[in-house]
């Protein structure tokens, strides 16, 4: 295949147009995947961008091009640089780059960006092209061989946000706790246990939010630009005592981390949310409680997972049968 002529990469402005994109269950970048083509094609340049709508076929429009592999540590985006409409982007994988056993979700992700905001229709195709020999790994760790739950992680952390129009304007969507433990195989479900300890707006604007909740995503869920996928889960306790919050959250094949992970991809942070006559939009895909106020929030937060041992092997509930929201 033949790489487009330039690697340089187009600066990501404000106001600029980008789209972030995985690739859907159940397929993966497999075991074996020597390289990985993205093609772009067929691009359309629009005054809506909507699909379908009158737009102008082959208009020149810089689009630069980032994504992450499955080895890939969330928001650590590898740069190509700029494509080109029908030259495709030829990505080579290592064998840690591709999508582990166990895995039901892939974990590579693709951002497409434009020089200036516009809006922009594209046809995308990923293609997968084996090259690599597929090894026979050692039998994954046992999580759960001694005990039926563990300690994921446990200690005082803060969500310190400048209000959901942040993540609109600049793409800061920041906050997230991500444990140094996995959560992986033979994972049932997730309790996490919050103390709350201050909170504050800021300026010390009198507002008091509504209430408290949990924001979380699994191992294979990452913030996506574009398309207001920004969180994979969102929890409230009813039951708390506004001090101490208990949340439950199950977990399917869909969700775990690799099992041969040294650190978990999952994420989570405890959140304000204030009254909806404030928020232009209820949608719970607005980013940190659809609130307008910067504020900060002191917490403790106590997480802890609990499964069983897949010693003589591990009955997984069908992803497609059964997958958690986060």
């Amino acid at each position: 295949m033949v790489r487009p002529p330039s690697r340089v990469a187009l600066p990501q402005r404000q106001r600029t147009s980008i789209a972030d994109i995985d690739i859907p269950a159940p397929t993966l970048v497999y075991e074996g995947t020597g390289a990985v083509e993205v093609l772009f094609k067929d691009l359309c340049v629009g005054p809506t961008g909507a699909i379908g709508a009158p737009c102008v076929p082959n208009a020149q429009v810089k689009m630069g091009f980032d994504y992450l592999t499955s080895a890939d540590e969330p928001g650590e985006w590898r740069t190509y640089g700029l494509v080109q409409e029908g030259v495709p982007v030829v990505i080579p994988v290592k064998p840690e780059e591709a999508d582990m056993p166990h895995q039901a979700k892939s974990f590579w992700l693709f951002r497409i960006y434009t020089e200036y905001a516009t809006s922009v229709v594209f046809n995308f195709t990923v293609t997968a092209v084996k090259g690599n020999a597929v090894v026979d790994w050692p039998p994954h760790p046992d999580l759960y061989a001694d005990r039926s739950e563990r300690e994921i992680l446990n200690g005082p952390f803060q969500t310190d946000t400048r209000g959901w129009a942040d993540f609109w304007i600049t793409g800061n969507d920041g906050s997230w706790v991500h444990p140094e433990r996995v959560i992986s195989y033979g994972t049932e479900r997730v309790e996490v246990f919050v103390t709350k300890k201050a909170f504050a707006v800021a300026g010390g604007a009198p507002v008091e939010p509504d209430y408290f909740y949990l924001d979380y995503h699994n191992a294979s869920f990452i913030s996506k630009m574009g398309n207001g996928d920004l969180v994979g889960g969102r929890i409230v306790d009813d039951g708390s005592d506004g001090t101490t919050y208990h949340f439950t959250i199950p977990v399917t094949a869909y969700d775990m981390d690799t099992p041969y992970g040294q650190k978990s991809r999952w994420g989570f942070r405890f959140a304000a949310r204030f009254s909806e006559d404030t928020c232009p939009d209820a949608d719970q895909s607005i980013q940190q409680g659809c609130q307008w106020f910067p504020y900060t929030l002191d917490y403790d937060m106590r997480i802890v997972a609990y499964g069983r041992s897949t010693a003589g092997g591990f009955e997984e509930v069908n992803p497609a049968e059964q997958r958690s929201d986060g």
